[in-house]
């Protein structure tokens, strides 16, 4: 749990960066099933487009993997300090 001091200054740093770095949402062992399993889908092209197209917008809608890490509680409370329930 953040305390409103951290809070504050986490908010700060977004807005004054506009970004969030270094941010810890999952072991390294985590992040490389993931970037396997995005990898895989990548090379997979369900939609038969261009990899950049596909990933623009709404990727968590093709990509369980992707639906999973937007979803990781450490990400999402981030998004919450930042900016805010």
């Amino acid at each position: 749990m953040t305390t409103p001091i951290e809070t504050d200054r986490i908010a700060t740093r977004y807005r004054r960066d506009g970004f969030l770095y270094p941010l810890s949402a999952m072991t390294e062992d985590e992040a490389l099933e993931y970037r396997y399993r995005i990898e895989a889908f990548r090379a997979a092209n369900p939609t038969g487009r261009p990899f950049g197209q596909v990933v623009k917008s709404k990727s968590h809608l093709l990509s369980r993997a992707v639906l999973e890490i937007v979803h990781r509680p450490a990400i999402l409370d981030a998004v919450e300090v930042a900016l805010g329930p």
